[in-house]
């Protein structure tokens, strides 16, 4: 039952209007609200691993059509977008809001764990390596002081951090 759940909302697209596997892309619809979000990264990031296991392929098709939007130079930021717009099936992009900003620090998690997740499983670097430069520096910034504090708080309260 969840897998056509997440199924049901996807729109799949050749970008030269042939069908070509170098170019294929999937856009997911919000799945469980009446939003009309394209690929939220939080929706495919519950959903990824489900994709991984009917085909790694389509986990690839998925996240490239989030990391092509994210890499354009109009779009360009320190994070990862937490999704293509409101406007499903059309993928227009977002507008930065306080609200969408609020999420940037778990998108650009979700992206990098389903980015490294899609290499491990599928054995595929090319999706990696074409995007490599979405790095997003504050995020990983973010994480090591991160857990440098929590590993300072741990000491300060006397407790092993595990």
């Amino acid at each position: 039952m969840i897998m056509r759940y997440y199924l049901w909302g996807n729109e799949w697209v050749s970008v030269d209007g042939q069908w070509n596997v170098s170019d294929v892309m999937m856009f997911m619809k919000s799945v469980g609200d009446t939003s009309r979000r394209v690929n939220p990264t939080e929706v495919m990031f519950a959903a990824f691993s489900a994709y991984l296991y009917l085909n790694a392929s389509w986990a690839s098709f998925l996240l490239r059509s989030s990391l092509q939007q994210q890499a354009s130079v109009l779009l360009a930021s320190t994070y990862a977008m937490s999704d293509l717009g409101s406007s499903y099936p059309s993928a227009l992009g977002n507008t930065p809001t306080a609200s969408i900003e609020a999420l940037a620090i778990e998108s650009s998690g979700d992206m990098i764990i389903m980015a490294l997740t899609h290499v491990i499983v599928s054995g595929d670097g090319s999706l990696v390596s074409r995007y490599h430069q979405l790095r997003w520096t504050n995020l990983t910034i973010k994480g090591i002081i991160g857990i440098r504090a929590m590993g300072e708080i741990s000491q300060i309260v006397g407790q092993a951090y595990q």
